[in-house]
C-alpha cells in the first residue's frame, strides 16, 4: 500500500526490492500537499511491525549511502505538510460541503 499524500493512494503493485522512489512514482507521485520529510515505511517483522522514517528531501538532495528498498508487504505513508491555515485540500473539501449545503437549502426553500 501507498497511503497519504500521493496522487493515487491504495494498493500498488511493485516487485520485491523496488526502490522507495519507484514505488511512490508508481502511485502517481507526491501531491503538492506532501511533506517529503515525513515518509514512513511500515514493515512486518517476526514480532509485529516496525516503522522506518525517511526524509525524502534529504534522500533526493544528498543521496543515501544505501537505497531504500521496499518489500511487497510494506506500507508507505506520505505525510501532509503542516500549515497554519487551511491547505488547498481542506479548502476544496470545505467548498464541496458548503456547495452541497447551499444547494440543499435552496431546494427546500423553493417549495
Amino acid at each position: 500500500y501507498v497511503l497519504g499524500e500521493v496522487r493515487t493512494p491504495g494498493v500498488q503493485t511493485y516487485e520485491n526490492g523496488s526502490d522507495l522512489l519507484d514505488v511512490i512514482g508508481g502511485a502517481g507521485g507526491m501531491t503538492a500537499g506532501a511533506d517529503a520529510e515525513q515518509v514512513q515505511i511500515i514493515s512486518k517483522t517476526g514480532r509485529g511491525t516496525s516503522v522506518t522514517k525517511v526524509n525524502l528531501k534529504k534522500y533526493q538532495r544528498d543521496g543515501q549511502a544505501r537505497r531504500v528498498v521496499i518489500k511487497q508487504e510494506d506500507t508507505i505513508v506520505i505525510g501532509a505538510k503542516k500549515s497554519s491555515f487551511l491547505s488547498w485540500t481542506q479548502l476544496r473539501d470545505f467548498a464541496a460541503v458548503a456547495g452541497t449545503v447551499v444547494s440543499f437549502i435552496y431546494l427546500i426553500d423553493r417549495r
